[in-house]
């Protein structure tokens, strides 16, 4: 009942449709001390380049199709 607290969940990365980048962030925030934790600032900006980089990687594949 307590692990929560104590112990970290499994990465996603291991789900292909997840960035490594996405995982990488989730398990940041994830963090059990709030002081290692992201700010907003970084959360947002990292997100943007989420985005960005998946929707090159989506506009790369239509052209090749």
């Amino acid at each position: 009942m307590t692990e929560h607290c104590d112990v970290l969940p499994a990465p996603m990365a291991s789900r292909r449709a997840v960035p490594e980048q996405l995982d990488r962030l989730v398990m940041r925030m994830l963090a059990k001390e709030p002081g290692m934790r992201p700010k907003m600032a970084e959360i947002a900006r990292t997100l943007t380049d989420i985005a960005y980089a998946v929707t090159q990687e989506a506009d790369g594949r239509k052209q090749t199709h």
